[in-house]
């Protein structure tokens, strides 16, 4: 539709013809166009593993976001990149929506649609926004948060301006691995029980969380 314009977390009504292209759904031909709402709350993205993103079919239609994920391979002529957080290879596509050069061997943080094409998912990017370099640093509320050390052995600590009220850690699978609640705003964490590789640590504060990749040695 060129005539348009939605912004992100505007609730609208249209009416117009259904097409399937290239396995997505389309609505076409508008008959009409009625903004609702504007200002929707939209919900936050699911944070996954590009395993995960590039194998289960529960995914498929849902924002979902990948966390410190190192571009593998550069993008072709049909505008597909991948990428592996260290779980597996996951296709990336361009839709065309904003230029974007990927650089292989850069570490992203990447938001996008989970969708089914040519016999395998990928994820689809919407806006400039999200697609970031990975800092390794988390935020909640516009508030960093920061991990240390990273590779880390015995102990694990978490440095945040605010209190929050749970902890939790995941394999590079998303089985969770260990987990506490606490208000500290430095806290630290025992993770020698952990087997070495790559995990995700997951702080939350009330409806707003955060994911932080590390490596365990």
């Amino acid at each position: 539709d060129m005539n348009n314009s939605p912004a992100i977390g505007d609730s609208v009504m249209i009416t117009g013809e259904v097409y399937e292209s290239y396995g997505m759904t389309e609505i076409k031909n508008l008959d009409s166009f009625t903004t609702i709402d504007i200002g929707v709350s939209v919900p936050a993205p699911v944070v996954i593993t590009t395993n995960e993103a590039a194998n289960e079919e529960k995914y498929e239609g849902v924002l979902v976001k990948v966390v410190d994920a190192e571009c593998i391979t550069a993008q072709n002529q049909f505008g597909e990149w991948t990428v592996n957080d260290g779980s597996g290879v996951l296709n990336c596509h361009d839709n065309g929506a904003f230029d974007f050069t990927e650089s292989v061997g850069t570490h992203y943080d990447i938001i996008g649609l989970i969708m089914y094409g040519y016999g395998e998912y990928s994820l689809n990017y919407r806006i400039p926004s999200d697609i970031i370099e990975s800092t390794g640093i988390g935020v909640i509320n516009g508030e960093e948060i920061r991990i240390y050390p990273n590779p880390a052995s015995e102990m694990l600590y978490i440095d945040t301006p605010f209190e929050f009220d749970r902890v939790s850690i995941t394999d590079i699978s998303g089985k969770v691995v260990l987990e506490q609640t606490t208000n500290n705003t430095v806290s630290g964490i025992n993770i020698s029980s952990l087997a070495a590789g790559s995990y995700f640590i997951k702080i939350e504060k009330q409806n707003e969380s955060a994911f932080i990749k590390f490596i365990v040695e």
